[in-house]
């Protein structure tokens, strides 16, 4: 016998099972919008270099004599638009009509703030020759997906699927939050590290868990549908990303999403199939006894006599799960 024989037991996707897959299926959401958030907050908008001298220079036109001036200090691509790295070097204001076409790299860009008010790489600059700071902050945003899978998928194991979601719910929440607050390069990708590390640690958690609590021929369906809860965080970032223009304030408002799921701490129940792995019989037949009695199974009535669990004569392999239906069945 093994577990898959309780589970189909109890029923294998009952009220039960319904209930908790779902909440586990909704970590889905917070996962996805702290991925996904980098695509605005390190969004690039239109720039130029800014005219030197001008201290009130900005993208937008601010009328013809601006347009002029631009014209006379900016070389033009053939888009036609201002090239975003370079001004003409021997030009300055005291004298726009100087003749000479040599150009220089700019130390300051005015953005395009048409989109967004505020992004980490108008903040800092990360532009020109300082473009390539952003592939390497998303690069490391990648790697804490892969250190969060092995650490945390890792953890999972030891100590259990529900340790596991609530340390990374929690940890991505400080880590988010921080973000927020800092208009530090260095500080920027390892927080965002950081970030993606919780997450995909109690998002696999959360598959995990989501996948033990139904039957085998329900399992297909469950992995797809949380899937979804995923592409749901994809349509909230959006809306949260159209409401808040400033990189500061959104990621604040990201980060704030994980307050909503510090209840699972009462919520959600730890997998009875890691607690039979781990030899905590008593515990996984109690989570057994509750599903069963969801379904409004009879046979589990029995009277105080019957709480004993037999666990003896079991087979090595197959004992621990026998011992569960024997705790929650009096078998």
């Amino acid at each position: 016998m093994n577990f898959d024989e309780v589970v189909q037991a109890i029923k294998p996707f009952g009220r039960y099972q319904q209930r908790n897959y779902l909440l586990t299926c909704l970590l889905g959401i917070p996962a996805s919008i702290h991925t996904m958030v980098t695509v605005f907050i390190l969004a690039t908008p239109e720039h130029r270099c800014s005219i030197p001298g001008l201290d009130n220079d900005t993208w937008q036109s601010q009328g013809p004599e601006h347009d002029e001036l631009v014209r006379q200090m900016i070389p033009f691509d053939t888009r036609p638009s201002p090239h975003q790295c370079t001004l003409f070097k021997y030009r300055s204001l005291q004298t726009p009509d100087d003749v000479r076409n040599d150009t220089a790299k700019c130390s300051q860009w005015v953005y395009n703030k048409e989109v967004f008010d505020l992004t980490v790489i108008s903040e800092l600059n990360l532009v020109c020759e300082d473009k390539n700071l952003v592939t390497l902050a998303n690069s490391i945003l990648m790697g804490g997906l892969f250190c969060g899978s092995i650490i945390l998928g890792t953890l999972s194991d030891l100590i259990g699927r529900k340790k596991t979601m609530l340390i990374g719910i929690a940890g991505q929440f400080c880590v988010a939050l921080a973000t927020g607050f800092i208009s530090n390069y260095i500080a920027f990708i390892v927080l965002r590290f950081l970030t993606t590390l919780f997450g995909i640690g109690f998002y696999l958690a959360a598959f995990v868990a989501a996948l033990e609590l139904v039957g085998p021929d329900k399992r297909v369906l469950a992995g797809v549908l949380i899937g979804l809860f995923w592409c749901v965080g994809l349509f909230l970032i959006l809306l949260l990303a159209y409401l808040l223009p400033n990189w500061h304030h959104l990621q604040i408002a990201v980060s704030c999403v994980n307050l909503l799921f510090f209840p699972y701490y009462w919520l959600i129940p730890e997998s009875p199939r890691w607690l039979v792995s781990r030899g905590r019989i008593q515990e996984a037949s109690a989570i057994v006894r509750h599903a069963a009695s969801s379904t409004k199974l009879t046979c589990l009535r029995r009277s105080s006599a019957s709480r004993t669990c037999r666990t003896t004569v079991l087979r090595r392999n197959s004992g621990t799960c026998l011992a569960v239906l024997a705790c929650c069945f009096g078998v």
